[in-house]
């Protein structure tokens, strides 16, 4: 990928890094797409990716509607609906993983509680 002032390069990839701070998170998240674009021939996992980040970017709004919960459900289905590719290509046999379980109850928890921007995951695992 070419080199941008704004973007981080990940060097070694992303499975060298030991601990992710927020700010790394935000970085991996603005080159993720990109990266899956043209390095696989299955248009899937592109999309799965998409509608992953999709989601992760609405989860994210500091305020939400009824519009911008019916969109974060969808970018979950679309995600859901597609990830039987990574099974398929054989890269990953199951998704019981705690924190893919828990945004089944991001929307009914924006409902009871307000938006998510103090959430944090990290006591589940």
């Amino acid at each position: 990928m070419p080199l941008h002032p704004r973007l981080r390069h990940f060097k070694e990839g992303i499975s060298k890094v030991k601990q992710w701070t927020d700010a790394d998170h935000k970085q991996l998240q603005r080159v993720f797409v990109s990266s899956l674009v043209g390095t696989t021939p299955h248009q899937d996992i592109v999309k799965a990716g998409c509608a992953l980040l999709d989601f992760i970017y609405i989860a994210q709004y500091q305020s939400h509607t009824d519009d911008t919960i019916l969109a974060l459900q969808q970018a979950l289905n679309d995600f859901h609906d597609l990830k039987e590719i990574f099974d398929e290509l054989e890269c990953w046999d199951h998704f019981n993983i705690p924190k893919f379980h828990s945004l089944l109850h991001y929307t009914d928890t924006i409902k009871k509680l307000g938006s998510l921007d103090g959430l944090n995951t990290e006591n589940s695992e």
